[in-house]
């Protein structure tokens, strides 16, 4: 494997893993509004890290999702594009509605086994689903515009944009690099309301990771000829992101959009460098089992974060680490379940990873 096709495996793993650690931010500290630097080091480290460089994930898993889907697509080929639109129904579409289904059953049996333990009356199936968005659950569950298993929007979102494929090369054709600009700057400035399946996010860096491969540019060299700069202008955005989030939500969206350019650029340039100075090594069995631990996390990590929450102490101390060991624990039980789902059903776990290994 060459370097730019490794990097692009290392960069899937660690987006992942930083997903998971973006989703342990939790909730404010009871007897608090929001969750602030004001409020000590707890609030400033999660704010750094799940509402700060965790945000370049999803951007840069789009961007690379981009540049992969455009390859042999330089030249536009209508057969082309149907024939990668059928392997991704069984690369995104069918993992995307088993996940959610799967979701599904597993908050309702989590939902009865507490009613079970702590007594109460059974909840009603039909209204529980109701509650859950009935159908609309598998797409926008109308929990921010998010399917069930909400990690998963940028699944849904995917699927989209590899069916407006055609859209996204001609535009990349005809405007170039003035036309990622524009769509840049509409993304930045927020012109359009998001809609289930069509963010501005996903769209712009999924077009901008076509763009590279459409224009026939490096994806390593260009992240690491840049690599510097891209890097000091990110991290004082980051800063910014930490001392204006909960404080000012309009000034932390603007850094928010401006990081996850600046913060995607640099860390693909940083792990290609890793990977040209072989200084990195990800065990295969990691790099295997992302996209699992990438969809089933969210229905792992709730309950390890409950459990940790009681052995250790409420103070800041016992709150940053339940915050920093909850994903790494998540991510320990998942890639053991992998492997021992590898070795007993790996039939049924290579549709439910859409076929990857």
């Amino acid at each position: 494997m060459n370097d730019k096709y490794l990097t692009i495996e290392y960069l899937r793993f660690i987006c992942i893993g930083a997903v998971v650690l973006l989703h342990a931010v939790g909730a404010p500290v009871e007897g608090r509004d929001i969750i602030s630097w004001r409020y000590g080091i707890y609030d400033i480290i999660r704010i750094f890290f799940s509402e700060g460089i965790c945000r370049v994930a999803v951007p840069t898993l789009f961007l690379i999702s981009g540049f992969l889907f455009f390859t042999r697509l330089e030249k536009w080929s209508a057969d082309i594009w149907a024939n990668k639109l059928k392997r991704r129904a069984k690369t995104l579409i069918l993992p995307y509605f088993i996940w959610n289904l799967l979701s599904i059953v597993f908050s309702l049996l989590m939902l009865y086994l507490i009613f079970a333990l702590r007594g109460g009356d059974v909840p009603i199936m039909a209204t529980w689903y109701n509650q859950i968005g009935g159908l609309r659950a598998f797409w926008d569950s109308g929990i921010g515009g998010q399917p069930i298993n909400y990690p998963l929007w940028y699944v849904r979102d995917l699927i989209v944009f590899v069916i407006l494929a055609p859209l996204v090369f001609y535009s990349c054709k005809i405007t170039g690099s003035g036309g990622l600009l524009f769509l840049y700057i509409a993304y930045l400035f927020h012109t359009w309301k998001d809609l289930p399946g069509l963010s501005m996010e996903g769209f712009f860096f999924f077009t901008f990771g076509a763009f590279l491969k459409i224009r026939s540019i490096n994806i390593s060299y260009f992240f690491k000829k840049r690599f510097i700069i891209v890097t000091c202008l990110a991290i004082p955005t980051v800063l910014i992101m930490v001392f204006t989030y909960g404080n000012n939500n309009v000034a932390y969206r603007y850094a928010y959009r401006l990081f996850t350019l600046f913060g995607s650029s640099s860390i693909i340039g940083f792990v290609t460098l890793l990977v040209q100075k072989q200084k990195i090594n990800i065990h295969p069995i990691l790099l295997k089992s992302s996209f699992f631990v990438y969809a089933s996390h969210i229905m792992v990590l709730p309950y390890v974060l409950i459990s940790l929450g009681n052995y250790l102490p409420s103070n800041q101390i016992g709150l940053i680490i339940k915050y920093f060991l909850a994903p790494i624990i998540t991510v320990i039980i998942l890639i053991v379940c992998y492997y021992y789902a590898n070795k007993w059903i790996p039939k049924t776990l290579s549709v439910l990873t859409g076929g990857r290994e």
